[in-house]
């Protein structure tokens, strides 16, 4: 599936998506987002460009059982400041880690890699408002591109 540019985004949560397999991002997607979940989601392959995210600041990805790899250019994104990974995902861990090394190596030492058991997630779940947005509305608030 392919995403259609939503320049005002700033916070991306999807839960429980209806993407299957593949997330394709497209050029000037996300200008603007900062913080990207993805939980419970049986995505398998994710394709994009740093510059697809040039601000995002925070990646959590939580049980995304079938997702094996995080994208290579993510690691080029210089303004992320965290990247928290479900400690189940050993592939998502070693690949969170060594992306913590690249961006050493480039001189970001303000990145943390957070490893999740998921008993802390849901404990932190209790002490923090989340809001599910159905599949629907995330595909139809992409589309108008509208701030949410």
């Amino acid at each position: 599936m392919r995403n259609k540019p939503a320049p005002l985004a700033r916070k991306l949560q999807v839960i429980n998506s209806v993407w299957r397999e593949t997330w394709e991002t497209v050029d000037g997607g996300f200008p603007n987002l900062k913080y990207l979940l993805i939980e419970i989601s049986e995505l398998q392959q994710w394709i994009t460009e740093s510059s697809h995210f040039p601000r995002l600041k925070c990646l959590v990805l939580r049980s995304c059982r079938k997702l094996r790899e995080i994208p290579e250019s993510i690691r080029e994104i210089l303004t992320l400041e965290k990247i928290e990974v479900d400690y189940r995902n050993k592939s998502l861990v070693k690949l969170a880690k060594q992306i913590n090394e690249d961006q050493e190596s480039y001189g970001n030492y303000g990145l943390h890699v957070c490893v999740t058991h998921p008993h802390e997630i849901r404990r932190n779940s209790l002490r923090t408002r989340r809001v599910s947005i159905p599949a629907k509305m995330i595909h139809e608030l992409l589309r108008k591109g509208e701030d949410w």
